[in-house]
């Protein structure tokens, strides 16, 4: 089923100023505290941190006011690990429980493994070898201040919120917003709506998050896959049956039309419905009564369609294998989804947010990324999307020790996935070598050209005879992408 699992449950009552996303108000940086085993080391690491511009201020550690830890000015806490053990432990302790947000960082003597493994054990965010190298210190301030970055931005960004118990989305990028507040305008409104967009993209989240803006909130949502039905049974199962109506009907059943009554009916894939269904499912959604398998009398019906799609159903239209009646009937009010490479800023906030979900999930504590796989991460194209991210994450905390790093992603992100980039034989930029045919435009990502965009889109025009449906078919986008990339790219 074409659905990325809801990034959020939960949901609280509707705030549609929630669609804006306030800035965030924790600051940034912050002050860093010193704790070393001598006042001349303590001046040392102060002055080093002064220099990489965060404001510092050492502390003698005997005796020394845990108290001193709740300051909420102070963001990281540089600790001696030769201090006495129960002093180290209790700082640990503190900033774990009462100061989530204080990030400790241990100063260990070199190769010493044990003090790391305990140390992160009990709640260290990194540790740094003695003598303190000030470009590591930097590297480890910078991975700290990100991590922070992503928890701050989920707390700013990530609620577009629903009412109580529908899914909230996670993102602010401009296209998501754009399609959730198009959504929300729907919602109060009496219309069938068509969702379309990539597979993993989260159409089936869309979907309920609109049946809860609805007045049918209070009713059932029923969610079908038509691309997972046998087309023997899909009519059984939209429509129902009475007993005898086929081989095995034992008995009467009530379709999935009637168990949405006063609710939602979600149809996934539905451009894969065959013909004769699509033929009665438009009869009832025009009468407004559904007719069981078998039976000659009718159900009255008051159900809300929400179909998806992740292909043209234009071009199929087109191509005479989707009735174009119940297209109209069903696209009253459509909304496109983006896809993940086009949402900017939000594979940062949704890979916190699976790396957050998975560790309560698998009882792992896996602080982070590293600087180098989150640029693998924003590299990535994403064909998979949502549900791509969200099985790479998974993968990742799993084989991860205290952060991920690239070596826990999967090899192939951030790979060109199916042509090579070749070597000019004179000076230029590499050329790209693409295979004979048309392909989906989606298949391309962030790191093919232009140029070889508008090739594909030539070759489509000329495949098709100029039929502009029929083109956008062939390169799996919706025509008015295709309308779009034809002005952008000046192409008759």
């Amino acid at each position: 089923m074409d659905t990325a699992p809801p990034t959020l449950v939960d949901g609280r009552e509707p705030s549609p100023a929630g669609l804006e996303p306030a800035a965030p108000a924790v600051p940034a940086g912050g002050e860093a505290l010193v704790l070393a085993r001598s006042a001349r080391e303590g001046e040392a690491w102060t002055a080093v941190l002064e220099s990489l511009g965060r404001r510092a201020r050492a502390q003698a550690p005997d005796p020394f006011p845990l108290e001193s830890l709740e300051d909420p000015a102070l963001r990281v806490a540089l600790v001696d690990d030769a201090l006495p053990r129960a002093l180290k432990h209790a700082v640990l302790e503190k900033a774990r429980h009462a100061r989530p947000d204080l990030d400790v960082v241990l100063v260990v003597a070199p190769d010493d493994v044990a003090a790391v493994v305990d140390g992160m054990r009990r709640g260290a965010a990194d540790c740094l070898e003695r003598p303190l190298d000030p470009a590591e210190l930097a590297r480890s301030l910078a991975v700290l201040a990100e991590a922070r970055a992503l928890e701050r931005g989920i707390a700013a960004l990530k609620e577009i919120e629903g009412v109580s118990g529908a899914p909230r989305i996670l993102g602010g990028s401009r296209g998501l917003r754009r399609a959730l507040e198009l959504a929300r305008r729907a919602a109060p409104y009496p219309v069938s709506v068509l969702l379309l967009g990539e597979s993993g993209t989260g159409k089936e989240c869309f979907a309920a998050w609109l049946h809860q803006w609805s007045p049918r909130a209070r009713g059932p949502f029923v969610s079908v896959d038509c691309a997972a039905i046998p087309a023997d049974l899909v009519e059984s199962e939209l429509f129902g049956h009475v007993r005898g109506a086929f081989t095995g009907a034992q008995g009467a059943r009530a379709g999935r039309l009637e168990e949405a009554e006063g609710g939602t009916l979600f149809l996934d894939e539905v451009g894969n419905l065959p013909p004769a269904t699509q033929m009665k499912l438009l009869r009832v959604l025009q009468e407004r009564v559904v007719y069981r398998l078998g039976s000659r009398e009718g159900v009255p019906l008051d159900v809300r369609v929400v179909a998806a799609t992740n292909g043209n159903l234009r071009g199929a239209m087109a191509q005479g294998t989707f009735r174009e009646d119940l297209y109209h009937r069903m696209a009253e009010f459509v909304v496109e989804l983006p896809p993940l490479r086009e949402r900017e800023g939000d594979v940062d906030l949704l890979a916190a947010h699976f790396l957050e979900s998975f560790n309560r999930r698998f009882g792992r504590r896996v602080a982070g990324f590293t600087p180098q796989a989150l640029e693998r991460l924003r590299r990535h194209p994403w064909p998979g999307n949502v549900r791509e991210l969200q099985s790479a994450i998974k993968r990742a905390v799993i084989l991860a020790g205290d952060r991920i790093g690239v070596e826990h992603l999967p090899e192939d992100l951030g790979q060109v996935p199916w042509f090579e980039v070749a070597k000019p034989e004179a000076p230029g930029p590499p050329a790209y070598h693409m295979p004979e045919g048309v392909v989906p435009l989606w298949v391309l990502g962030r790191t093919v050209t232009e140029e070889v965009e508008k090739r594909a889109i030539e070759a489509a025009l000329r495949r098709s005879g100029g039929d502009k449906p029929k083109a956008a078919a062939l390169l799996d986008i919706h025509f008015k992408t295709l309308y779009r990339k034809m002005k952008e790219y000046n192409l008759a």
